[in-house]
């Protein structure tokens, strides 16, 4: 419990978001299949119909949940919404050129199956979005980013994992980050 209150926190840094960005996807992922699935085979839409809807209530889920878990800043984002949204419809048809255009290119090119070359693929373009989002699209304001980091002055909690668990290190203001030694997670007094 206390790990999941520590990575939900925007204060988790990459850890945090990569955990939570993670999470959002395999929550999309079991919408678009199960959508398209259940629209496919239990209400009876034509496969494509299925498809279509399934994929645009993915979409929709993944800005929702990219905006208001991932990424969420405790005092807003640095583009309005519309902006997050066409940035991040961008990165959507981006996202299906590189995609469509390795698996078109490179199976016959290197002799391989599309699948060998489709899974290396996703891998690639993950991480990328992952950077888009965090630095392009669903980063903080200035003065958002500026209070985050003066209130990372007062607490700069740290998320490491040894010795099979999960532990946070709490720098205070105007110590050497590190110095206070590792605390396990659930141990550590609220701050604020």
């Amino acid at each position: 419990r206390d790990l999941f209150h520590a990575l939900r926190s925007s204060r988790s840094g990459a850890v945090g978001q990569g955990a939570r960005y993670v999470t959002a996807g395999a929550t999309v992922t079991c919408v678009y299949v199960g959508t398209t699935t259940v629209l496919a085979k239990v209400v009876g839409f034509p496969f494509q119909l299925a498809l279509i809807i399934g994929f645009l209530t993915a979409i929709a889920l993944h800005f929702t949940l990219q905006r208001t878990f991932v990424w969420s800043h405790d005092a807003g984002f640095a583009l309005s919404f519309g902006r997050q949204a066409g940035r991040y419809l961008v990165s959507v048809g981006l996202q299906y050129a590189a995609t469509a255009l390795s698996t078109a290119v490179l199976p016959p090119l290197l002799g391989l199956p599309v699948v060998v070359v489709y899974y290396p693929t996703v891998v690639v373009v993950t991480v990328c979005n992952f950077l888009v989002m965090r630095h392009g699209i669903f980063h903080p304001g200035e003065r958002d980013a500026e209070e985050e980091a003066a209130a990372g002055a007062e607490f700069t909690p740290t998320l490491r994992f040894s010795h099979g668990h999960f532990t946070e290190e709490r720098d205070a203001p105007g110590t050497v980050p590190g110095a206070s030694g590792p605390e396990p997670v659930g141990t550590t007094q609220p701050t604020g």
